[in-house]
C-alpha cells in the first residue's frame, strides 16, 4: 500500500465573504474548517451554540451533527476541506479532537494558517496524483500548527498578545500599503522594539515578513482568481521592478508568478 493512499481528499475550497447557515451530518466523511475573520454562531448536536469571532479551526466528525452560520450582516472568510479514509479518521480522532472537547480552537498564526489552507486547498482542487503526498503533509502541518498554538493559549490571552493579533488582523486586511511600524506599535501601547520581539514570539515571523507573507498570499489570490497580468499585480503592490516582485513572490510561495499561473490555468 502506498503511504499516503488510506486518506482520500473529496473536496475543497475558500469562501473570502460566506454568509451561509448549515445543519448538517457528514456520515461518511471528515471536514476541516478555518475561519480567517468574520462571526460565526456555532454549536455541535443541537446544543447551545457559541459566538465564533477571531481565527479558529474546528472540525466535522461524522457522528455528529453541527449547526453554524452568519451572524449579522457580514460575511466571514472562510476555508473548509473535506476528506476520509483510516488517516483521516486518525487526524480528527486523535489530532484535533483532542484539543478540545467544545470541538474549535482558536489559531494565533493565523497568517501562516490561512497560507496552508490556501496552498492545500490549491493542491486538492488541482487533482493532480503526483500533489496528494505533499497535501497529505500539508493536512498533517496543520495539525500541527493547531497544536502549538493550543499549548500557548495562556500567554496569548495576555492583554498585549491581542493587541499585537488586532496588529496582525490590520496587516492581512492591507497588503497594498507599506507599514508604518512606529504608527503601528504606538497604536498597540508599546515601543516598536518591544511590539517586534513580541510580534515574532506570537506569529514566529517578524513584522516585515509577515506583511510581505500576507501581500504574496494576496498576490497568490490574484493570479489565480483573476485576469490581471503579473505586471498588473507587481504595480498594484507598488513593484515598479517586476523581477524584485517575482524574486518576492519565489520566496515566500516557492514558484514564480508565471509558474503558478500556468498551473492553476
Amino acid at each position: 500500500m502506498d503511504y499516503y493512499s488510506d486518506l482520500t481528499f473529496v473536496a475543497a475550497a475558500h469562501h473570502p465573504n460566506c454568509d451561509q447557515r448549515n445543519n448538517a451530518q457528514f456520515t461518511e466523511f471528515y471536514n476541516l474548517q478555518f475561519i480567517l475573520n468574520g462571526q460565526i454562531y456555532f454549536g455541535i448536536d443541537g446544543g447551545k451554540c457559541v459566538t465564533l469571532s477571531e481565527p479558529t479551526i474546528y472540525w466535522h466528525h461524522p457522528r455528529h451533527s453541527y449547526q453554524y452560520g452568519l451572524l449579522g450582516t457580514l460575511g466571514w472568510n472562510h476555508f473548509w476541506v473535506t476528506f476520509r479514509g483510516p488517516r483521516a479518521a486518525r487526524i480528527i480522532e486523535q489530532g484535533f479532537m483532542p484539543l478540545s472537547k467544545d470541538g474549535y480552537s482558536p489559531i494565533f498564526q493565523a497568517a501562516q494558517m490561512r497560507e496552508e489552507f490556501s496552498r492545500l486547498i490549491h493542491l486538492i482542487r488541482g487533482g493532480k496524483n503526483d500533489d496528494h503526498p505533499r497535501a497529505v503533509a500539508l493536512l498533517e502541518s496543520i495539525l500541527a500548527r493547531a497544536w502549538e498554538d493550543n499549548a500557548s493559549q495562556s500567554q496569548h490571552r495576555e492583554p498585549h498578545y491581542k493587541a499585537i493579533a488586532e496588529a496582525a488582523h490590520d496587516l492581512q486586511q492591507n497588503v497594498e500599503t507599506e507599514p508604518d511600524w512606529e504608527v503601528i506599535s504606538h497604536q498597540a501601547g508599546m515601543s516598536y522594539s518591544s511590539f517586534r520581539r513580541l510580534f515574532r514570539k506570537l506569529e514566529k515571523s517578524s513584522p516585515h515578513h509577515y506583511f510581505l507573507r500576507c501581500r504574496m498570499q494576496r498576490a497568490v489570490e490574484l493570479l489565480r482568481d483573476t485576469e490581471l497580468s503579473v505586471k498588473e499585480i507587481a504595480y498594484q503592490f507598488g513593484y515598479d521592478d517586476i523581477a524584485q516582485f517575482s524574486k518576492l513572490f519565489k520566496q515566500k510561495i516557492g514558484t514564480s508568478p508565471s509558474q503558478f499561473r500556468k498551473k492553476t490555468a
